[in-house]
C-alpha cells in the first residue's frame, strides 16, 4: 500500500508535460543530480512529480541492473495529443488511474472506492480512513501521514475561492476541473458528479481499461453503481445518472442497454481496445479543431 509518497504536494498544470518531455530525452532523467534544478522544482517537489507520473499511468518505472522510467501506452496518448492537459477525457482518465491505483495512492482508492459519505469534513475523513485500515488489516500508518494525505486529496480536487488565497495556493491541480469536490463555508465538504463535456466518452474509455483488467464486457447497472473502480464509484454518479448516460451511450459508442423488470445491463459489443478508442477520440477532436479554424 502506498501512502504519503506525493511529498504534501498535488500536481500542478505544467507538471506532467515537464515529466514526460524530459524522461522522452533521457529514461534516466530522475536520477540526474540536477534534475530538480532542470526541472525548476524543489527536491520534494522533483519527487512529488515522479510519484505522480507513475501513480497516474503516464510513466512506468522498470527495474533492471540500472531503473528507468518510459511512457506507457496511455502516456504516449497525453504527450502526443493533450500534453497541458486541456481536454477532460485526458483530466477523466488521470483521476481514473490515479483512483483505481491502490498501490500507489490508497488513500485516493479509498476515498473514492470505499468511503460511502458524501458530505464530510477533514477530521471525519481522517478518522474514517484510520478505521478503514485498521478493518482492512492493513500495517498502521502514522497520523501525520494521513493527515497529509487526505490534506492533499482535499487540495487536488476540492473547488477553491481565489479571492483569499495566497500566490501558491492559487495554482491548483488541473484536476480541480472536474469539479468533483466542492466546499461550503462551514469547512464541509460535498462529493459532485465529475462534470465536463466529455463525461460520456471517460465513462467509455474507463469502462474499457477495466474491462481489459477484470476480463468482463458486460455489467449490471448496480454493479456499475456500487462496485469498486466502475462508474458511481469513481465519478460519483448515482444510479439514475448511471441510467441516464447509458441511455445516451446506446448511439455514439459501441455499447448495448439492455433493460428487463430484473435486471438493467450494458454490454460492450465492440472489441476495441482503451488505448485505440483514446487515440479514436483524440483524433475526433482534432478534427472538430480543425474544422472551426
Amino acid at each position: 500500500m502506498g501512502f504519503g509518497q506525493h511529498q504534501s504536494f498535488y500536481f500542478r498544470p505544467s507538471w506532467i508535460n515537464k515529466g514526460l518531455e524530459h524522461i522522452g530525452q533521457n529514461s534516466r532523467f530522475f536520477y540526474e543530480k540536477n534534475h530538480f534544478e532542470i526541472l525548476g522544482l524543489g527536491k520534494n517537489m522533483a519527487k512529488s512529480l515522479r510519484h505522480w507520473l507513475i501513480a497516474t499511468n503516464v510513466v512506468e518505472e522498470q527495474k533492471g541492473k540500472k531503473t528507468v522510467h518510459t511512457f506507457t501506452d496511455f502516456g504516449q496518448i497525453i504527450y502526443k495529443y493533450d500534453r497541458h492537459l486541456q481536454h477532460g477525457l485526458s483530466l477523466g482518465m488521470l483521476h481514473y488511474y490515479l483512483v483505481t491505483n491502490k498501490d500507489m495512492a490508497t488513500s485516493w482508492y479509498w476515498f473514492f472506492n470505499e468511503y460511502r459519505e458524501s458530505v464530510f469534513d477533514r477530521e471525519r475523513l481522517i478518522t474514517a480512513l484510520e478505521k478503514w485500515i485498521e478493518v482492512s488489516g492493513l500495517k498502521a500508518v502514522s497520523p501525520n501521514t494521513l493527515k497529509r494525505d487526505i490534506d492533499c486529496l482535499l487540495n487536488m480536487y476540492a473547488l477553491k475561492d481565489y479571492k483569499n488565497l495566497t500566490p501558491e495556493d492559487v495554482i491548483s491541480c488541473p484536476l480541480e476541473n472536474l469539479e468533483m469536490i466542492s466546499k461550503n463555508v462551514s469547512n464541509y465538504y460535498t462529493k459532485s458528479f465529475a462534470d465536463v463535456d466529455e463525461i460520456r466518452d471517460i465513462l467509455f474509455v474507463s469502462l474499457l481499461v477495466y474491462s481489459e483488467k477484470h476480463g468482463q464486457n458486460e455489467f449490471a447497472v448496480e454493479e456499475l453503481a456500487e462496485s469498486p473502480e466502475l462508474w458511481g464509484k469513481v465519478f460519483n454518479l448515482s444510479r439514475s445518472a448511471i441510467v441516464e448516460y447509458a441511455t445516451q451511450m446506446t448511439e455514439g459508442y459501441p455499447i448495448r442497454f439492455i433493460r428487463t423488470n430484473k435486471l438493467d445491463t450494458i454490454l460492450l459489443t465492440k472489441e476495441i481496445t482503451s488505448i485505440e478508442a483514446l487515440k479514436e477520440k483524440f483524433e475526433q477532436y482534432s478534427k472538430e479543431v480543425s474544422s472551426y479554424a
